[in-house]
């Protein structure tokens, strides 16, 4: 029994699937609309069946044969093999405007996509040349900095030199014409008393004999000339010289 109804269900849903059997239905419908409404009114049920056979239906009418076979069956081989000849161009214009919308979209959403890319690019770039801008910048600096750190390091091994030799001449300054001199700061006043000295190169010498004559121009031992060109020895300077047993060359 249940296999039976099974076979009856499955006849009936294919039924209900063909397209032939759901156009003919509709169409049918739509041609004895006037049957369902006498149907559905509220006549009596003898009434209605009167009403459908004499007078929606009447026997030997040709308006009869065309509502309940005749019309539904034009609509249906119409529906089945005219519409399609119809509606096939109609489609291919509408897909091939489908198409070439969607090959539109996809070029402009290409195109976007390249200015993206390219915009990406030159802003990288952009940030890549100031990154290495700053880093050239800080290139420098590091180097000006090393630089400095190495006078400075250089220029305190000067002064410790300095402070060294100082010490060991402690012990040899003696007393000449009321001053206190070093061997080498004699040494430095007899060289200026035999040629006069350019002041423009006392900023190349060493830092020890910068301070040495940075310390016979404070005991007014030399002077510059009229010019501020020459650095030469004042009479005081040449008395020590005399005191300390120095010949002045003329």
């Amino acid at each position: 029994m249940s296999d039976f109804l099974t076979s009856i269900k499955a006849a009936l849903y294919d039924r209900a699937v063909n397209p032939l059997f759901g156009i003919f239905t509709t169409v049918w419908v739509i041609c004895n609309y006037k049957m369902f409404v006498i149907l559905f009114s509220g006549l009596d049920a003898i009434s209605k069946v009167t009403y459908i056979q004499y007078v929606l239906y009447p026997k030997d009418d040709f308006w009869t044969w065309v509502s309940v076979l005749i019309a539904p069956c034009i609509f249906t081989v119409a529906s089945i093999y005219i519409y399609p000849l119809i509606s096939k161009p109609v489609f291919q214009k509408l897909a091939t405007d489908k198409a070439t919308l969607i090959n539109m979209k996809l070029v402009i959403d290409e195109r976007l996509r390249e200015e993206k890319i390219a915009a990406i690019t030159r802003l990288s770039s952009e940030q890549r040349v100031k990154y290495q801008r700053q880093v050239d910048d800080l290139n420098l600096d590091v180097a000006r900095y090393r630089s400095a750190l190495d006078d400075a390091q250089k220029e305190i091994m000067e002064l410790k030199n300095t402070s060294e030799g100082i010490d060991d001449s402690e012990s040899n300054i003696k007393k000449y014409a009321g001053v206190s001199l070093s061997q080498d700061e004699l040494d430095s006043l007899n060289a200026m008393q035999q040629a006069p000295f350019l002041r423009a190169k006392v900023a190349k010498l060493p830092l020890r004999e910068r301070h040495i004559i940075d310390r016979l121009e404070e005991l007014n031992l030399i002077e510059h000339d009229e010019n501020y060109i020459y650095l030469q020895t004042t009479a005081k300077g040449r008395a020590c010289l005399v005191a300390a047993g120095y010949d002045l060359l003329e």
